[in-house]
């Protein structure tokens, strides 16, 4: 966890804000592509449609999982399993926030985001004093580790900081605001799952009863088992505020193509709220077939792993790119060292990436090759027609 937000997730976000500053307008890395291949519009906009097929695909994935997990969390809460409509509730009141303003969006996640912290810090508390007889157990014990996994969800719960680029043009000064919000975000991220992680497995320190929702066995161990139901909740909030999150962002990256050409201008129909109303109707019927065709969790955290990773390569390459193409860009935050030591900072983030592609298994891989080629194809008529 520690390595990957560390050279991973921190060099993700510090080119996220670089660029997002220097061109603050909604797109991100579908303008990140075209700017870098200025000179050759024909690539450029089949890069940029690679591009963002890739987060909508990589998004769509993404917020199916959410359904599910409002379902394990009451279930939790409840003592009883969660019909499946309880999850399309969720998401349909997920829908009806994505459609109002901006703004409003940001304030629900803020409470969303509180409801989730402050129990972990109850337990955090709590589970100090259950260190020595936890850490001797912990010890004893051989998890076997599926290291693809392992690395896949590790990755999924650092990844994200890049999405705000989508909605760069939203962003009051972006310019100022975005540094120090993406540095705190980065910080509180790293804490909020280290933290309860490294306490949480001494209060339990049996790997084997580790699964989704965990952590709410975790707070009846540590508080009491009336503190199961408040960890179920915040379970539920967490989840509710992350899909809200990533619809937003995802319906404006179909807005932003389509704004640009790179889909049917019907796509980036808007409200007057401003939200774009198509695209987060066709997120919702997406998420709604995944759900109901009932994937299996384990692969679909490993193709968006493998997407993820193959976007975070190609991004620094954008980035890289423009720094030689694009020297005139007003870049009010620059990573200093120069381009070649720039390159250094990033190579970490590459190499995590690589790996986190290579270990998963074919399949995911396969799969990812297949969305590109297909992108491709479509990006190229597309650019013809």
């Amino acid at each position: 966890q520690l390595c990957v937000s560390l050279f991973w997730s921190f060099p993700v976000a510090l080119v996220a804000t670089e660029l997002s500053a220097a061109i603050p307008m909604n797109g991100g890395r579908i303008l990140w592509a075209q700017k870098a291949f200025v000179s050759h519009p024909w690539f450029a906009d089949m890069l940029a449609f690679i591009m963002g097929s890739l987060i909508a695909l990589h998004a769509l994935i993404d917020l199916a999982v959410y359904p599910g997990l409002v379902r394990t969390y009451l279930g939790q809460a409840t003592g009883g399993e969660c019909p499946e409509w309880v999850g399309f509730t969720a998401l349909a009141i997920a829908v009806v926030l994505n459609l109002q303003d901006l703004d409003l969006v940001g304030k629900a996640l803020v409470i969303f985001g509180a409801c989730v912290i402050l129990p972990f810090m109850v337990i955090v508390v709590e589970a100090v004093p259950l260190v020595p007889a936890g850490y001797e157990v912990m010890l004893q014990s051989t998890p076997r580790i599926d290291y693809a996994v392992l690395l896949s969800t590790v990755i999924w719960n650092n990844s994200g900081y890049d999405i705000c680029s989508v909605s760069a043009g939203d962003i009051d000064d972006v310019q100022h605001t975005l540094l120090p919000a993406m540095g705190l975000t980065c910080l509180l991220v790293a804490i909020q799952y280290m933290v309860p992680m490294a306490l949480g497995t001494v209060v339990d320190p049996h790997f084997s009863h580790w699964t989704n929702g965990h952590f709410s066995e975790v707070g009846a161990l540590a508080v009491g088992e009336w503190f199961r139901d408040v960890m179920a909740v915040g379970g539920v909030f967490a989840s509710m505020g992350l899909m809200n999150s990533r619809l937003r962002f995802a319906a404006q990256n179909l807005a932003s193509m389509a704004q640009l050409g790179l889909l049917p201008s019907a796509v980036g129909k808007t409200l007057e709220s401003g939200a774009p109303v198509v695209a987060v109707l066709a997120y919702a019927a997406g998420v709604v077939a995944l759900v109901v065709m009932d994937f299996d969790l384990a692969i679909l955290f490993e193709v968006c792993a493998v997407i993820c990773c193959g976007m975070i390569i190609a991004e620094i390459f954008l980035f890289l790119m423009l720094r030689e193409v694009a020297p005139e860009l007003d870049r009010p935050f620059r990573i200093p060292f120069g381009t070649a030591g720039t390159a250094l900072v990033l190579l970490p983030a590459v190499v995590v990436s690589a790996v986190g592609v290579a270990l998963n298994r074919l399949e995911a891989v396969a799969a990812l090759a297949v969305v590109v080629a297909a992108a491709a194809a479509a990006a190229a008529a597309v650019v013809v027609v």
